[in-house]
């Protein structure tokens, strides 16, 4: 037999089931499309078939070796099937348990098993037959003890779990003490079966921690290929935690899937969350240092531990609230280094992808689909680099269809946008606004929006509100927006000398066919170089009182365009998205 055909046959019925179903290619080929060309066709289908893939699980972010002998965990293992009676299940496993050698394997008996709850503090292997479905009443199944430090290994395979908990208040299936703990689920069903009720503090998985001080060591949690539903949220987590899905599903919690306080590793791939009542993932970051200080120093930044978020070839949609939302209280020090790559976020009721008020090691947003979700496809407020060699982009993406929001909002942040299309959403393409000049904010340099596609949007292309920083916008193609393809706007109630803190400077840009204007400036200061503007339907240029004196054009500019100047007061028009800043 074939090595290929003997990796299919390993496959369980349950990663077929994820495969075939939920994990999706993305068809965001931007990075490998020609330059010159843009393969984006404004009206046909955005939604199209996509075949199934596997691909093979790689290798956990922490390697397992380094945490236990494995050898002598192996060595020490010992295979137990248990007993058929059903009616004293519960005592029996509970008895075996205690009576067991740690890493001992145990095989569950086929049927439906009831238990009440379950302690497990050593190293266990639990394994289903088929046909092996547990119901547990109430609950927990507690993994570990707070006052014990010993490291533990328990995993859970081929299992069926039922959660008929009956308490009003929040209750857990899993509950997770300690702070070195490994709980790896593969191949499971996990559901929350309440009659006709739902309990919004109903948890799958509860991850404590018994050093809230120091916050080096916390609990791990690893998940492949597990359908896991009903729940008020999958998983929450003390500060410091590390979760690790592959392949799984997870749907119709009450509240947020996954509900995370600064987790030291968040590892998504190839995962669809759909159907929560709010956010598919909500991280809150603590703050370790907050950014409240007028300085940030380097010994600051390095006192803070660091963190990693990585969701790749991921799938989030039809959620009541954001796809990712990771906010803080006050102005956090998370210092995560956060990756999302390849990955689908469409039909959330909010934002696509909403960060507030934090300081990030890197931020990386490539390779993307951010569509048809009901506010903006990409929320960025107060979101700043710890370094200045830090890479802070969001790069070949597309972001298109927000029905009542911009392709992507800035505010006092200077992320760098490169190679992106963004078209179809109602506010706008681009929305930037904020002061991110005070010397706490120093560390961020310049907004750039570098080669991006920005067309058939519904208002303004780009519209930069009361900006008090430098934006570069090169090679960029700014077309076909239902008004001006680019608003430059400081507040005309506001002194002269205001315009000149916001400086915009485009080169090697094509302005074209836009409803309104080209370019409106109300007193802003611009310098334009070789900016191209044709066939924008009220004119080229429009001024506000008192702006054209502020805007400069270089040798290389095409000079015709000056004689369609259209000089008009412009009325105000203010930010339409709904912006809370403290």
């Amino acid at each position: 037999m074939s090595s290929q055909s003997s990796q299919e046959i390993n496959v369980s019925n349950i990663e077929k089931k994820i495969l075939k179903n939920t994990l999706l290619i993305n068809p965001n080929n931007l990075q490998e499309k020609d330059q010159s060309v843009s393969h984006l066709s404004l009206f046909s289908k955005t939604c199209k078939n996509y075949s199934s893939i596997h691909m093979q699980y790689q290798d956990s972010y922490m390697s397992k070796s380094s945490i236990f002998d494995v050898t002598m965990l192996k060595s020490m293992a010992k295979e137990v099937t248990l007993p058929l009676d059903i009616s004293t299940f519960q005592d029996n496993l509970q008895e075996i348990i205690h009576s067991s050698l740690s890493g001992t394997h145990l095989i569950l008996p086929p049927g439906s098993l009831k238990l009440q709850s379950l302690q497990i503090k050593k190293s266990m292997h639990f394994k289903g037959s088929p046909g092996t479905n547990l119901i547990i009443d109430n609950g927990p199944i507690q993994i570990g003890s707070s006052e014990d430090d010993n490291k533990l290994l328990i995993t859970f395979s081929e299992l069926s779990f039922e959660f008929l908990s009956n308490f009003p208040g929040m209750s857990s299936l899993f509950s997770i003490e300690g702070s070195q703990n490994y709980l790896e689920f593969s191949d499971c069903v996990i559901s929350y079966n309440l009659k006709n009720q739902s309990n919004d503090e109903a948890i799958c998985f509860l991850l404590n921690s018994t050093d809230n001080e120091v916050n080096i060591y916390s609990s791990t949690l690893t998940l492949d290929s597990c359908n896991i539903s009903g729940f008020g949220s999958i998983c929450k987590s003390c500060d410091s935690a590390s979760i690790i899905l592959n392949k799984c599903h997870f749907s119709n919690s009450s509240d947020s899937a996954l509900i995370l306080i600064s987790p030291k590793l968040l590892k998504i791939s190839y995962s669809l969350i759909e159907k929560c009542k709010k956010n598919a993932i909500e991280i809150l970051a603590a703050a370790e240092n907050t950014g409240l200080s007028t300085t940030r120093t380097k010994s600051s930044t390095s006192q803070v531990s660091a963190k990693e978020i990585i969701i790749e070839n991921s799938d989030f949609k039809y959620n009541q609230g954001s796809g990712l939302l990771i906010h803080s209280e006050n102005l956090a020090d998370y210092n995560a280094d956060l990756t999302i790559d390849f990955c689908k976020i469409s039909h959330n009721k909010k934002e696509g992808i909403c960060l507030k008020h934090i300081f990030l090691k890197s931020m990386k947003i490539i390779n993307s689909d951010i569509s048809c979700n009901h506010l903006t496809g990409i929320w960025v407020q107060k979101v700043y680099r710890s370094s200045l060699e830090s890479e802070f982009t969001i790069s070949y993406n597309r972001i298109f269809d927000s029905f009542h929001g911009y392709g992507f909002y800035s505010y006092a942040s200077c992320p760098i946008l490169e190679n992106n299309e963004i078209f179809r959403n109602t506010l706008g393409g681009i929305m930037i606004a904020g002061n991110c000049t005070t010397s706490i904010f120093d560390i961020s340099k310049y907004l750039n929006i570098i080669s991006c596609d920005i067309q058939a949007n519904g208002e303004n292309g780009i519209y930069i509100c009361e900006y008090y920083n430098i934006v570069m916008i090169e090679s960029c193609k700014i077309s076909e927006n239902n008004k001006s393809g680019l608003f430059l706007h400081m507040n005309p109630g506001k002194d002269m000398n205001d315009g000149l803190k916001m400086y915009i400077q485009a080169k090697n840009c094509q302005i074209l066919e836009n409803k309104s204007f080209g370019v409106v400036f109300v007193k802003s200061k611009c310098f334009f170089s070789n900016v191209v503007m044709v066939n924008n339907v009220n004119g080229q240029i429009q001024y506000g009182e008192g702006s054209k004196g502020l805007v400069k054009f270089d040798d290389e500019n095409d000079m015709s365009v000056q004689e369609q100047y259209v000089p008009v007061k412009v009325k105000k028009n203010s930010c339409k998205g709904i912006c809370t800043v403290f």
